[in-house]
């Protein structure tokens, strides 16, 4: 962990610094706020080769520290607890799931409830909490034929939790989903073939044996509609990141095509009548970039993160970017040189003044490590 601590400081024009790296070997896939003075981190420590456990962080106001599951709890997450989506609407609400055979994990503020969410789940790949009573899961169920797309909604009462399935219009998999209330949803699909594991574990990349459309649901009066077809370059794309600030004001994260043969980071902006497609500004490049995550700002405005796969990225076929949205204006790209090794950010949330982002940072061939960046006016304390 040495070269962290020469890199700890705020990179100048950026205000970007990494805060934590784990212990051990292994990923964050995700990170959620539990409110101003709580954040948790989730993803899969690699104890050894095709063995994994469950990788936990927690940041209490003061400083990151890891957080080991009772063995009891762990034991119900299924063989592979790979927690790749996590979501909290409180210090004493807070879920993550498993991307395998649909896991679930509850922290009720203090002990964990753990489970398999019923119904043949194959793979978690997103989640939201509506409100402070229902949590959404969403992924890919086993069926007779093929997998198709699953969603249920669940809610702890006195420690017993019920999953209900809730059907959903088309073909699409969920890859984000974002709340405006408890009866109020609305999340963002592909259909075609993207991994979430591989997402979470080594960057996502699609097929390109088979095409690809993206489209957005809207959750109303006790059901899912279709919304309106995202803007043509983005449909043909993976969009995989979703923020519902209101029915007026959502933002959706994918990729467009761009002339190099790659595609560029975009979003598309929603105001309740039309579309606005918003490409990140960016060098042109072959690579695979995609929008992986967007934040609010509290009134300054939004966050997005970009992570690159393929062959054709930089820094050995990945790289992540960040750029900043203010009064209408995108400022970007931002590379925080978090550590003098390769850093990888997936995810992003925001508790307060502070924006976390996870991932990993490889410290040598073969030794990936999670990672946990913070931009924020006051120092954080570093944890190993």
């Amino acid at each position: 962990l040495m070269p962290l601590s020469a890199s700890t400081a705020a990179v100048p024009g950026s205000g970007w610094r990494a805060v934590h790296v784990t212990a051990k070997p292994g990923r964050f896939c995700d990170v959620t706020a539990a409110g101003r003075r709580q954040a948790w981190a989730f993803g899969v420590s690699i104890d050894r080769p095709s063995v994994f456990s469950p990788l936990i962080a927690r940041w209490d106001g003061r400083s990151w520290t890891a957080v080991r599951l009772p063995a009891k709890v762990r034991s119900r997450l299924g063989p592979l607890p790979l927690l790749g989506s996590a979501v909290a609407s409180g210090p004493r609400n807070l879920w993550a799931f498993s991307l395998t055979v649909g896991g679930w994990l509850h922290f009720d503020g203090s002990s964990w409830t753990a489970g398999l969410v019923p119904a043949g789940v194959l793979t978690t790949t997103a989640s939201v909490i509506a409100g402070s009573k229902y949590v959404w899961m969403f992924g890919l169920r086993v069926t007779f034929h093929n997998p198709v797309p699953f969603s249920a909604y669940a809610t702890d009462i006195n420690g017993k939790v019920t999953w209900k399935r809730k059907a959903m219009p088309g073909d699409a998999v969920i890859y984000g989903a974002s709340a405006v209330s408890g009866s109020d949803l609305w999340a963002v699909g592909t259909s075609g073939e993207v991994d979430p594991i591989a997402g979470c574990l080594a960057g996502s990349q699609p097929s390109n044996k088979s095409a690809l459309t993206s489209s957005v649901l809207h959750y109303y009066a006790g059901r899912w509609h279709k919304a309106p077809s995202l803007p043509a370059a983005m449909r043909e794309n993976p969009a995989t990141s979703i923020l519902a600030n209101g029915d007026n004001d959502l933002w959706v994260g994918g990729a467009i095509k761009n002339a190099k043969g790659g595609t560029a980071a975009a979003i598309a902006h929603w105001n309740g009548q039309n579309w606005t497609l918003i490409k990140l500004p960016a060098p042109g490049s072959r690579g695979g970039y995609r929008t992986e995550a967007i934040t609010a700002d509290g009134p300054a405005g939004l966050w997005a993160v970009a992570d690159c796969a393929g062959t054709h990225c930089p820094l050995h076929g990945h790289e992540s970017m960040l750029w900043h949205e203010h009064a209408g204006l995108w400022t970007g790209p931002i590379r925080p040189a978090l550590t003098k090794h390769r850093t990888i950010l997936v995810s992003l949330a925001a508790s307060g003044p502070t924006i976390w982002a996870a991932g990993t940072v490889t410290l040598g061939k073969n030794n990936v490590h999670g990672l946990i960046a913070a931009r924020t006016a006051t120092a954080t304390k570093t944890s190993g």
